[in-house]
């Protein structure tokens, strides 16, 4: 057994195609939406996300994978990794962060480093990517790690946004911003 596993959660937006070539393990985030709960990537796609918003069907809420979500991952994987790199979405913007620090300090057997990317989206996935080619590559964990903070202080995220509409109900934006956006 000598290999690095890399975890990070549904935020970074990896494509499909990375997750499988890497095997990189995805956690979740959880989307409420008019009294469902969808598991983001497993039971709802970017897609058919972006379909609901545009048809009107409400703004979901979100929350983040439970501390046992990650015990699960990370003991599944404890199985076949000497370690874990596990890089997640800036805590400035969810407390997935801190769920993933509290699932590695309950782990047993193997050493799991929680790396906060700073950052969010894919600006979060290339930090993944990273990590993962450095592990693909035979690194050892803290290789692994160093790659993946290495490239924190270079992946930013500039964001336009078509209507804050979304935004007002989700509490991210004052309603007085909102309707001065709307205006404009």
């Amino acid at each position: 057994m000598a290999s690095i596993a890399v975890v990070t959660d549904s935020s970074a937006n990896l494509p499909e195609e990375s997750v499988k070539e890497y095997g990189i393990h995805v956690v979740p985030i959880l989307l409420h939406w008019n009294g469902q709960t969808f598991q983001d990537g497993i039971d709802i796609t970017p897609g058919e996300l972006y379909r609901r918003l545009r048809e009107n069907h409400g703004v979901p809420s979100t929350s983040s994978p439970s501390v046992g979500d990650f015990l699960r991952t990370y003991a599944g994987l404890s199985q076949k990794a000497e370690g874990i790199v596990s890089t997640h979405i800036s805590p400035k913007l969810s407390a997935i962060y801190q769920a993933a620090c509290k699932a590695s300090g309950l782990m047993d057997g193997i050493p799991v480093h929680v790396i906060d990317c700073g950052s969010a989206a894919m600006a979060q996935g290339f930090v993944v990517l990273e990590a993962a080619r450095a592990a693909a590559r035979g690194a050892s964990l803290e290789e692994v790690t160093r790659r993946a903070e290495a490239v924190i202080p270079w992946v930013h995220i500039l964001a336009f946004i078509e209507t804050l509409a979304h935004l007002h109900p989700s509490g991210r934006v004052p309603a007085v911003a909102a309707l001065l956006g709307s205006l404009l």
